[in-house]
């Protein structure tokens, strides 16, 4: 593995470790979306849609497509966070969101 690559690794693992977070929840997770008023059917889709986004951009030839989803998922959740006043769930979407970005400039270059 190059240097390059360790930033869409770390990409992949933080989308996998958050789409095993959110797709099979502990109950606060559960709640958390119930009192925001999203369905679980949501939170399986979003969990759905990480798990695809992180083995995309750990594969090369669709990284730049992967990087795309990864920076659209965490836009919304952090759009979300700040929507509900909750700044503090922000946080590390927008870190995982900066990983994205770098990743992506990674890619392309």
């Amino acid at each position: 593995m190059s240097a390059g690559q360790i930033p869409s690794w770390l990409l992949g693992a933080a989308l996998t470790v958050g789409a095993i977070k959110h797709g099979i929840p502990a109950a606060p997770v559960r709640d958390r979306y119930g009192r925001r008023g999203y369905s679980q059917r949501f939170r399986r889709a979003l969990a759905g849609l990480a798990l695809v986004t992180a083995g995309l951009v750990v594969v090369a030839p669709t990284r730049t497509l992967g990087t795309a989803l990864a920076i659209a998922i965490t836009a919304g959740m952090i759009g979300s966070a700040l929507a509900l006043r909750a700044p503090g769930r922000a946080i590390l979407p927008a870190i995982i969101l900066l990983l994205a970005i770098v990743t992506n400039l990674i890619s392309s270059s």
